[in-house]
């Protein structure tokens, strides 16, 4: 049962002021930063503890994973392992979510919701480790299993193949503008802030982000689809059968 006890042990343990992040929109003024600099003090010193979700290593073999779920058409998902942020691959796997999402995106003039698109792909960067999720949706008239076998064929392509300088420009611009769009409320921003603090990238925060993209390479795709995009776990998930 909730109580007092375990309300001050949560506190005592998430509320430190190492594990403080602030954001700031427009201009900051000394009574802001004495006011931010008072909430600092009077917190616990000391760092808040780590929150890391453990996950067994993807099988060399395939695993494929029935479930049913309150969805409307079935949906075929397949996880990959991926980087943490602030490794090397970091940015290469961002232009690998953003390629993935995108390739099955029709033009439009609106933007439309991930439950609406074909194919769509989550970089699951927040937990340790870290992982890429990419979807089918069987609802969008999209063929699943048409579209499972391209999203493996651009895996392997990206393996196999380096990626012309031409294109690997588009990709970094497509990449950086989606990242910095998907993060535009001040919610979003404070919950990167936080997300990034606890790994390299530390105070770089989403700068270091968005300059993990700029700096990739040719040769860091390729080797990123090499070490992690070659195992995969296979889910399919089903509409709940009515009792």
């Amino acid at each position: 049962m909730l109580g007092p006890a375990t309300l001050r042990a949560f506190y005592d343990t998430n509320y430190r002021r190492g594990g403080l992040t602030a954001s700031v929109v427009g201009k900051l003024t000394p009574q802001l930063t004495s006011a931010l600099g008072g909430l600092a003090q009077a917190l616990p010193a000391g760092p808040a503890t780590a929150v890391n979700l453990k996950a067994k290593p993807l099988p060399a073999t395939p695993t494929r994973i029935i479930a049913e779920r309150d969805v409307g058409k079935p949906f075929v998902v397949v996880g990959f392992a991926a980087p943490v942020p602030g490794t090397r691959d970091f940015g290469a796997m961002l232009m690998v979510e953003s390629m993935l999402s995108d390739a099955f995106k029709g033009a439009g003039a609106t933007t439309i919701s991930p439950a609406e698109r074909p194919v769509g792909a989550f970089y699951l960067y927040q937990s340790a480790p870290a992982s890429l999720v990419v979807y089918v949706n069987g609802g969008s008239g999209v063929d699943p299993d048409l579209a499972l076998r391209d999203v493996l064929l651009i895996t392997k392509t990206l393996a196999a193949k380096r990626m012309d300088a031409d294109t690997l420009k588009t990709l970094k611009d497509a990449t950086a503008g989606e990242f910095v769009t998907d993060a535009t409320s001040l919610a979003d921003r404070s919950y990167l802030i936080g997300t990034f603090a606890d790994g390299q990238l530390a105070q770089a925060s989403l700068n270091g982000a968005l300059q993990a993209i700029e700096g990739t390479t040719s040769a860091d795709l390729q080797r990123a689809a090499k070490d992690y995009l070659q195992r995969y776990i296979v889910a399919l998930v089903l509409p709940r059968r009515s009792q």
